[in-house]
């Protein structure tokens, strides 16, 4: 048998030990929908100093908690985008809050809005980035 014969039959009977392979717990049966929401918060005010660790973890303890109260993660993250010719960094934070599909009304919607406003009043911020995307997971 040559090499190559090997290699192919030991990478067939890899694979199909793979398929027939049983997945933990039964995930890929427990997936259900979810909207996963991400926020991009800026840390540097538009005044020129910058939002400290302490007032980031106010924040985030007394005012987003309050509206993901089931969890959220939270990343350390670095936005760069050009203003005329200037390549501007900021350091941020990206929120990342998963809601079921049926949890997402308009009224909880607004709440995450409302959120957002309240950073942009209280840190001279132009904007906070929101996006949804419907995912599927399984914890």
């Amino acid at each position: 048998m040559t090499k190559l014969n090997v290699f192919l039959i030991t990478l067939l009977v890899m694979l199909l030990s793979y398929s027939f392979r049983k997945f933990p717990n039964g995930a890929i049966d427990k997936e259900e929908k979810f909207i996963k929401t991400e926020l991009y918060f800026g840390l540097n005010k538009t005044d020129g100093s910058r939002v400290s660790e302490k007032e980031w973890e106010s924040f985030s303890d007394t005012v987003i908690s309050k509206i993901f109260f089931k969890g959220t993660t939270t990343m350390k993250s670095e936005g760069r985008w050009l203003s005329g010719d200037s390549l501007i960094k900021e350091d941020s934070r990206v929120v990342i809050y998963f809601s079921r599909i049926y949890e997402m009304t308009d009224e909880f919607s607004g709440r995450i809005d409302t959120l957002r406003e309240k950073y942009k009043r209280y840190f001279l911020q132009e904007a906070v980035l929101r996006t949804d995307e419907f995912i599927s997971a399984s914890f």
